[in-house]
């Protein structure tokens, strides 16, 4: 892991994040995750110290306990460039200040010499819902261009939408999954569940592939320990979980731009 400090576009504020390069004979063309941490992992301030606090959860939580973030799809084997940026109160993943974020860790896995064709954008409460503003977003760079456009997938853990945009993330052609717990009192199930819905419903055009949604029964807010967690097997036609089928990092993997 590394850690590096950029100052983020016209608004001048800086961002910290964790950057993981994949294992040597594996840094060439490698798949991008962009993770996004949730609430309680931001910062109080832009103090590089605070990035102990994206550690906790998700792929970042693996790679520091030893994971490579190296995976197998059809006989083919991938290993994860990770970016995971931190938020600050004054620009979270609620509000459009994740656009220009995101936008600056694509630019930085180009830099890194990551895979463009497969870029993928996740995140686990606050930042699923960063993930589902970035995908739809219509203000994004100045050419206008959609942000799911740049995306191969997206994978929303426990996140939030309002739904409207779904149509514009159907029209970039990016797979979409989206989980939540049944049970959740933080943030209401119905966010992932009308997102989904919303990308379905479209028409013109149709998604495709359809949006994936997984609803764990009973579940309180935190289903990222089992999403993200590599032993987790889902079907990757429905998502439902399978033992004999794949984790969500492989089902990353079976899509490209």
């Amino acid at each position: 892991m590394q850690v590096i400090q950029i100052v983020n576009g016209v608004d001048r504020y800086p961002v910290n994040y964790w950057q993981y390069l994949p294992p040597p004979g594996h840094q060439r063309n490698s798949p991008v995750l962009i993770f996004l941490h949730g609430f309680g992992e931001e910062a109080p301030d832009d103090d590089p110290y605070n990035l102990r606090l994206v550690l906790l959860h998700g792929p970042p939580q693996l790679v520091n306990e030893g994971n490579d973030l190296c995976f197998a799809v059809d006989g083919s084997r991938s290993c994860f460039l990770m970016l995971a940026p931190q938020a600050i109160p004054s620009h979270d993943w609620y509000t459009s200040s994740v656009v220009p974020t995101v936008e600056r860790m694509i630019e930085r896995a180009k830099a890194l010499g990551g895979d463009m064709s497969r870029v993928y954008l996740t995140g686990l409460s606050m930042g699923g819902a960063g993930t589902w503003t970035f995908a739809g977003a219509t203000e994004w760079d100045r050419g206008g261009r959609l942000g799911g456009s740049q995306l191969a997938a997206m994978l929303v853990v426990s996140g939030t939408t309002d739904g409207f945009s779904g149509c514009r993330i159907a029209s970039t052609g990016v797979a979409v999954w989206a989980a939540h717990g049944t049970a959740d009192h933080v943030l209401d199930p119905i966010g992932d569940v009308g997102g989904v819905e919303s990308v379905n419903a479209c028409t013109h055009p149709r998604p495709h592939p359809r949006a994936l949604l997984t609803l764990f029964r009973g579940v309180g807010h935190d289903t990222w320990d089992r999403m993200y967690d590599p032993r987790s097997r889902f079907d990757p036609r429905t998502g439902k979980p399978d033992p004999n089928g794949m984790n969500v990092y492989q089902w990353l993997l079976m899509h490209h731009r």
